[in-house]
Formats: structure tokens, C-alpha cells, sequence
């Protein structure tokens, strides 16, 4: 399963994306890595997601899920980058 289809079907198969934790890499922060929860994500693309509350000058920023290191959900990890 891809990651889009993943998120994909935590948005619309199970409304769920909230309880996603997905940890990103991001240059700059500690240990270059951040951690944002799914109900942040605003869109689901082809090459990434859309985060709409972090701090940019348009009020959104672009992850490109090749940034994506791990996704948690209240049962543990459900995919971690090899």
C-alpha cells in the first residue's frame, strides 16, 4: 500500500486521519524531525500532503511524502520509512 493510499483511506474509508501521528523530516528542528498529528493534514496529493497550520507565509506547507520517516495510530506504528 502506498503511503497516499494509506492516508487516503484513513481520511475517507475510516475518518480517522486524526488519530494519525506522522513524523517528518525538517530541517532545522531538533534532531531534524517533527511530528505533526493528522488532523492537520488539509489535503492528500499525489506527491504529498498538504499541512495547513504550520507557520509559512501562505498559512500552509507542502511534505513530500519521500520527508515522511513514520506513521503512528493508537495501535503503534503502521509504517516506518526502510
Amino acid at each position: 500500500m502506498s503511503l497516499r493510499e494509506l492516508f487516503n483511506k484513513h481520511m475517507w474509508h475510516t475518518a480517522d486521519l486524526g488519530s494519525l501521528s506522522v513524523l517528518v523530516r525538517h530541517r532545522g528542528a531538533p534532531r531534524d524531525e517533527r511530528r505533526i498529528n493528522g488532523s492537520e493534514i488539509s489535503e492528500v496529493g499525489p506527491t504529498g500532503l498538504l499541512i495547513a497550520t504550520w507557520d509559512d507565509e501562505d498559512g500552509a506547507t507542502w511534505i513530500p511524502y519521500h520527508r515522511i520517516l513514520q506513521i503512528r495510530s493508537a495501535q503503534g506504528v503502521i509504517w516506518s520509512k526502510p
